[in-house]
């Protein structure tokens, strides 16, 4: 089991994840749990830039989005996550990275709840470099029909917010769509996050 976590404090949404490999169906199973504050969720009920708005409410109600604090995201809920499922479905995290950005009360609380720091909780630079083989990795297993994300709404939205920018080399990395503030990446961001090291020790 690969773990992976994207967090943000008020004005974005957090996520984590949790990679379950199925051999037997040649899958990747992506479960997603998503976090935002009750300011966030305040703000999000004024139409976007575009004038549309996005369902946070109805996702809320469907348990994919969770409301977590009210200025600031409590990552005591994040942890939390994790532990749950192992202590619910014995999955047992052999690697969990994440963007060490604002990250450290996260890593400390996780490294206290017993996920080694040393060797599980996996800092990941988001750069080309180490993001273009994972990227080009978890965009064929999409084509393929590899990577089951539960055919969840908020993590395809995610999707759909992505454009893959290059650089001179070929190396590739996402990005927001036109840079736009109100669509959010983070659930392919958190799953990026777990590729890099599924990539590594497929």
């Amino acid at each position: 089991v690969i773990g992976g976590f994207d967090l943000s404090r008020t004005t974005d949404m957090t996520a984590a994840n949790t990679l379950l490999l199925d051999p037997e169906r040649n899958k990747v199973i992506a479960i997603t749990m998503y976090w935002v504050t009750q300011k966030f969720l305040d703000e999000q009920r004024r139409p976007n830039q575009s004038g549309s708005y996005i369902p946070w409410e109805a996702w809320i109600e469907r348990g994919l989005v969770r409301v977590s604090g009210t200025n600031a995201i409590d990552y005591h809920d994040v942890a939390n996550w994790f532990i749950s499922n192992h202590h619910k479905y014995g999955w047992i995290y052999q690697y969990i990275n994440y963007d060490s950005w604002s990250a450290n009360y996260l890593v400390e609380e996780l490294s206290a709840m017993g996920f080694a720091r040393d060797t599980c909780l996996i800092p990941t630079i988001q750069g080309y470099k180490t993001l273009s083989v994972p990227m080009q990795t978890l965009e064929t297993d999409l084509k393929e029909k590899t990577l089951v994300y539960q055919n969840n709404d908020v993590t395809k939205w995610c999707f759909t917010n992505v454009e893959m920018v290059q650089d001179r080399n070929g190396n590739v990395m996402p990005k927001k769509v036109n840079d736009q503030r109100h669509r959010k990446i983070d659930g392919m961001a958190v799953i990026l996050n777990s590729y890099v090291s599924f990539s590594a020790n497929r």
